[in-house]
């Protein structure tokens, strides 16, 4: 993500930069059709100050620095008012020009939409008007007032207004940009996650389980997956009901998952069975591990548990390893599940190994 970051940002300033230098090359049409005055030298200190200024600009991301900003963290505020900087020098040599220099800021700021709110656009704004009319005073005390000085006040009110109403837009942006991120997490959640015991969905265990095998192939290490089901599980949802089948099943995933590691991963597989990964696990420490749960869930007092043939609910399990039982997705779930149906008839409340 750092390295993307970094892209989508040193693309930002360079594409800034073509706008700075658009607008110099503008300057200089106005000029060769005499809309405005200005010697060619400061029309090359203008083009080498921008050149500078957006070079710091892109070397800030280049090199992490940008990071250090924590005040900035979408680095917005810190290019913006390096745009700003110089299109008040834009400003200082063509001064005739110099309301084409504030609807560009305008164009600038297209750069925050969604990411700046109304205090973040205003901010700007006012930066960009205190060096609108420093420039301006500064033109008037050696002589080169573009006009009188209670024009330019006026167009600095009406710049800040238009500001404000962009902070406003920008806020609305900014919230409806934050509010579809949500959305975004929310569905990606749902998309990979259970919804009855809101334990990862089997879509999400087989991802888990190809990233695994990729790790296995590349470094070695192995990993069990075990398939764990709810004996006599019908039963008890004949008896007592689906609501009742329903709180069964998120109770006893709540004891599974209780009793795990924090490196495994407990899925819902489908009906009444889940389904277990355990990275850097060999066969044998996972029987044990899963012998020691099948103990906790049959010790465990859940609610209608008298109608279960034992008088208890209880689990099996069926275990299978990679790299020892296969390195293929299927061939290792097929094994484990070959696993569970031995368990089973082998007289139930039992683990099984490939």
């Amino acid at each position: 993500m750092g390295a993307e970051s970094s892209r989508i940002r040193k693309r930002g300033v360079a594409l800034a930069t073509v706008g700075l230098l658009f607008a110099l090359g503008v300057l200089l049409v106005m000029r060769i059709a005499g809309f405005s005055e200005f010697s060619t030298i400061r029309w090359l200190g203008a083009l080498a100050v921008t050149l500078v200024v957006q070079g710091i600009m892109w070397l800030l991301p280049h090199l992490g620095i940008d990071r250090l900003l924590t005040w900035d963290y979408h680095f917005l505020y810190t290019p913006l008012a390096a745009a700003g900087v110089l299109l008040c020098v834009y400003i200082y040599i063509a001064p005739e020009l110099r309301l084409i220099g504030l609807l560009s800021w305008t164009i600038a700021i297209m750069f925050m939409a969604g990411l700046a709110g109304f205090f973040g656009v205003l901010g700007v704004g006012l930066l960009m008007t205190v060096g609108y009319l420093f420039v301006v005073m500064l033109l008037g005390s050696q002589g080169r007032a573009p006009g009188p000085l209670r024009f330019d006040l006026m167009v600095a009110f009406l710049f800040v207004m238009i500001n404000i109403y962009g902070g406003v837009v920008f806020e609305r942006l900014k919230r409806d940009r934050r509010e579809m991120k949500a959305l975004r997490e929310r569905l990606s959640e749902m998309a990979l996650t259970d919804p009855l015991t809101e334990l990862p969905n089997r879509r999400h265990f087989h991802e888990r389980v190809s990233a695994e095998i990729g790790r296995v192939q590349r470094h070695g290490g192995g990993f069990t997956i075990a398939i764990i089901d709810i004996d006599d599980f019908k039963i008890f949802n004949d008896e007592r009901g689906h609501l009742a089948g329903d709180h069964l099943l998120k109770e006893v995933a709540t004891v599974i998952r209780t009793q795990m590691r924090v490196s495994d991963m407990l899925a819902r597989f489908g009906g009444d069975e889940f389904v277990m990964l355990m990275p850097n696990t060999t066969c044998d420490e996972a029987v044990r591990g899963l012998d020691r749960i099948r103990k906790v869930v049959e010790a465990s007092g859940f609610s209608g548990a008298e109608i279960q043939p034992e008088g208890r609910v209880t689990i099996s399990a069926g275990a299978a390893c990679c790299p020892q039982d296969g390195t293929e997705h299927d061939l290792i779930v097929k094994k484990a599940d070959d696993s569970l149906y031995r368990a089973k008839r082998s007289g139930k409340n039992r683990i099984e190994r490939a």
